[in-house]
């Protein structure tokens, strides 16, 4: 509903638009917990309680298989949010937050790790051109 409302409001503006969609494979495996302190905790972007909290559910991860009693090796988890938590969507997209800034003047509508880019002009040759 938020792609097509924002293609509604460029259309109703008498705007041209051009849509990229970006579906980003294994995204919440790339979440590095240093990064996610220095971009949201530390710029006091996100309450320090709530940082706290993700920053357990993020860092220091571990894991193991267990079969009939036999325990494989640990293995150290340095990066990544751990699949199936109804607030990985949320917490990728905290991390990525800032990816807007990043592309100028565009829209860009998200959830977890689909994202799409909304590039808008008066002209089609201007579309051509913010593309490049």
């Amino acid at each position: 509903m938020e792609i097509q409302s924002a293609i509604a409001d460029t259309l109703d503006h008498g705007l041209h638009c051009l849509i990229y969609s970006m579906d980003l494979s294994a995204a919440f495996d790339l979440i590095r917990p240093d990064i996610f302190y220095a971009k949201l905790c530390k710029q006091g972007k996100v309450p320090r309680q709530l940082c706290n909290l993700l920053m357990d559910m993020i860092s220091e991860r571990k894991a193991y298989v267990e079969i009939d009693e036999q325990r494989s090796t640990t293995i150290d988890f340095k990066v990544g949010c751990p699949q199936g938590l109804t607030l990985g969507p949320k917490v990728f997209n905290l991390y990525c937050h800032d990816l807007a800034d990043a592309l100028g003047e565009v829209t860009l509508v998200s959830y977890a790790d689909d994202s799409y880019v909304i590039v808008s002009d008066p002209s089609v040759q201007g579309l051509l051109n913010k593309q490049k």
